[in-house]
């Protein structure tokens, strides 16, 4: 595990390096690495975490007034989101790729897709309860698949998708901060970002650091010293 405090050089153990281009024996070495990383932010903003990736992430709930929604995502071999109403039967709500759930207001955002070959699709879906029974609508196309999946305001939402970051509106208006092909094989785990606006994506093998605004975004990679793949 590794600790990153704002203000402070990288502690010892991680490294800054050039971002690996898409297929490059770099990326290649990385797309086979079995150790993804994690990143986590506390309530401050201010301290930062590297850890490795443990939890499956394939399974997914939330809680909510008279039981839970519970999502599965097998990736190619598709997924569903299942209401289990507390002491009730399962009911089936949707078929997809659930990858994140956002409680807001008396609805639930569902941020769903699939990027596998050639696929990299992705939708923002909302769920609402209506007596006995849920309604599905989409309120828009992500355009990649979305991984991670971090609040930034009270309406938007930061996505670590499959070659992209994504600033996404609760409505659906999807904004392309950045876009890279080198992201979507290196499987992204999680995103914060810190007080200072900095994004941190963890992925298979490296951090994607992302700083910047407007139309300027730039990007460096943090690996660990002990890297085959980043040296």
């Amino acid at each position: 595990m590794c600790i990153v405090q704002q203000g402070t050089t990288l502690p010892a153990g991680w490294k800054v390096v050039r971002p690996a281009r898409y297929m490059s024996t770099q990326w290649q070495c990385l797309n086979q690495h079995l150790t993804p990383y994690r990143v986590s932010i506390d309530s401050s903003g201010n301290r930062l975490t590297f850890m490795v990736a443990t939890e499956d992430n394939a399974v997914d709930s939330v809680v909510l007034p008279g039981g839970k929604l519970v999502s599965h995502n097998m990736g190619e071999f598709g997924g569903n989101v299942t209401w289990q109403p507390a002491g009730g039967t399962s009911t089936p709500i949707l078929s997809g790729n659930p990858v994140h759930f956002e409680v807001r207001n008396d609805t639930v955002l569902v941020f769903d897709g699939l990027a596998h070959g050639s696929m990299n699709y992705g939708y923002l879906l909302v769920l609402t309860h209506r007596r006995n029974s849920w309604r599905v609508d989409t309120l828009g196309s992500l355009g990649f698949a979305p991984a991670a999946v971090t609040r930034s305001s009270p309406s938007s939402y930061l996505v670590a998708a499959a070659d992209a970051l994504l600033l996404v509106t609760a409505s659906g208006h999807v904004n392309v901060l950045r876009a890279n092909q080198s992201w979507g094989g290196l499987y992204p785990t999680s995103i914060v970002r810190d007080r200072a606006g900095t994004i941190y994506v963890g992925a298979r093998g490296a951090v994607f650091r992302v700083t910047g605004g407007g139309p300027s975004f730039s990007e460096d990679w943090l690996a660990p010293d002990s890297s085959s793949c980043l040296r």
